[in-house]
């Protein structure tokens, strides 16, 4: 059962193809960006980074055109997240408002408990 779900036979649910136009979200996960979900516009694609990345342990998010490829800037933060110095267009979290939802906490204990299986 669980193997031809694995190999994407829709059996739990169908899988997002990328549109040919748009705006494609980045979160960093782990050290690397990952590709979470597309915008046809770019309001829409910051309001859905915003909400995955205050939602969750992430903490920095980029938003791409699909076409291009290039960083989208422009964004105003409202004192939540702050532009990279480092990176062109990845906005980061400010520290104050991390951990600040209980999906994060319980994300953290989730994780807290795998870890401890794991080594048992």
């Amino acid at each position: 059962m669980f193997g031809a779900a694995r190999r994407g036979y829709g059996l739990l649910g169908k899988s997002k193809k990328q549109p040919k136009t748009g705006f494609a979200i980045h979160t960093r996960t782990k050290g690397k960006f990952k590709k979470i979900a597309f915008a046809q516009t770019k309001e829409q694609a910051f309001k859905i980074a915003k909400k995955r990345t205050t939602e969750s342990l992430r903490a920095s998010f980029k938003v791409t055109e699909i076409g291009t490829g290039k960083a989208v800037t422009g964004f105003k933060t409202n004192g939540i997240f702050t532009a990279s110095k480092k990176e062109k267009g990845v906005f980061i979290e400010k520290k104050k408002f991390r951990l600040s939802t209980r999906g994060e906490v319980g994300e953290i204990k989730l994780f807290k408990s795998l870890k401890l299986k794991k080594v048992v």
